[in-house]
């Protein structure tokens, strides 16, 4: 993953100055600097402030406090071209938001894309979250020109491309347990278990591909299935040919009362995700977050306004991406 930049120290405030002008005249200007007081009534002690920076290289809107430190719900481009919309306290991301990574170009020449949408602590990954990584296939052909609008202008393609999202725990910036969905051309694929160093690890995991019907269970060890069964479901969605596999050779299970109990796990396990268009939900999800981003960022007005409670609801929406949380349920009923 990118190292973020999450600091705003090129700003230097003269806060005598600035609280000198907002008494006087309700505005501090300077430069690209501009300063209002927040009209909102959260009931703090302190005194908040809505800190506006349009400089090119690393625009910010939000709330800040009586020190102008971030605190609060806040539209933040870092020096690196890092992009945040979300949630700050004193001065770093805490709980929920959306980091929007810088895309870059890979060695195929296609448009790396990344995003993180989830909780926080102390500029930290950590809770539950969603990672997408998207890749936009196109073909540059006039590569001094054409590539900074590529990389700058917003991903639009989102139905038809090619994308793995992780949806789950993290843990200090890392994948711990969730589901990692990815599509692929005119196949998909979901993994559900246990992750170690951004690898698949553990036990009791699954891994299904649409296009073959074929789910395995059992134990990963660096993305590689070890041990477990194999299944594959017909056209009904019901589990057939369900079968042991060990030491890379299938083996015959003879233990009916055993492959009943996996096979009910296997059936309900694809029953789930058949059950919703995770897909769709994802797409429209990120879209709705992303549309707002790119369209609000030099609003001043928006902290001191309704708009303030969508920037809340929408740093919040992660959660109607529900497949971890569905695939547990379901498994443990």
């Amino acid at each position: 993953m990118t190292e973020e930049i999450s600091s705003i120290s090129e700003i230097h405030f003269n806060k005598k100055e600035i609280l000198e002008k907002l008494n006087s005249y309700q505005k501090y200007q300077s430069g690209n600097i501009t300063i209002i007081k927040w009209e909102d009534d959260l009931n703090l002690d302190t005194e908040m402030y809505i800190l506006k920076n349009k400089s090119n290289e690393h625009p910010f809107l939000g709330v800040v406090n009586y020190e102008f430190k971030r605190e609060g719900y806040c539209l933040n481009t870092y020096l690196n071209g890092d992009e945040y919309l979300g949630n700050y306290s004193n001065d770093v991301r805490n709980r929920q938001g959306l980091y929007i990574y810088k895309p870059k170009l890979d060695r195929g020449n296609k448009i790396l894309r990344q995003y993180y949408f989830g909780l926080w602590e102390n500029d930290i990954k950590q809770g539950r979250g969603i990672y997408l990584w998207l890749k936009e296939e196109k073909r540059i052909r006039n590569l001094k020109n054409n590539l900074s609008n590529m990389l700058y202008n917003p991903f639009n393609n989102f139905e038809k491309a090619n994308f793995d999202a992780y949806i789950g725990l993290f843990e200090q910036n890392k994948f711990t347990k969730g589901t990692l969905i990815k599509k692929e051309e005119n196949n998909y694929f979901v993994f559900h278990g246990f992750f170690n160093n951004s690898k698949k690890n553990g036990k009791n995991c699954f891994y299904y591909s649409a296009k073959l019907e074929q789910i395995l269970y059992g134990t990963f060890k660096d993305d590689i299935f070890i041990e477990g069964f194999i299944g594959k479901y017909n056209e009904n969605g019901e589990l057939k040919n369900l079968v042991e596999y060990k030491n890379k050779k299938i083996k015959e299970n003879k233990d009916d009362n055993n492959n009943k109990e996996i096979a009910i796990k296997l059936v309900t396990f694809r029953n789930v995700i058949m059950s919703k268009n995770y897909f769709d939900i994802i797409y429209n999800i990120f879209k709705e977050a992303i549309d707002f981003k790119n369209k609000n960022m030099n609003d001043v007005n928006i902290f001191n306004s309704d708009l303030y409670i969508d920037i809340m609801e929408i740093a919040a929406s992660y959660n109607q991406i529900s497949i971890f949380k569905d695939i547990e349920k379901h498994l443990k009923e």
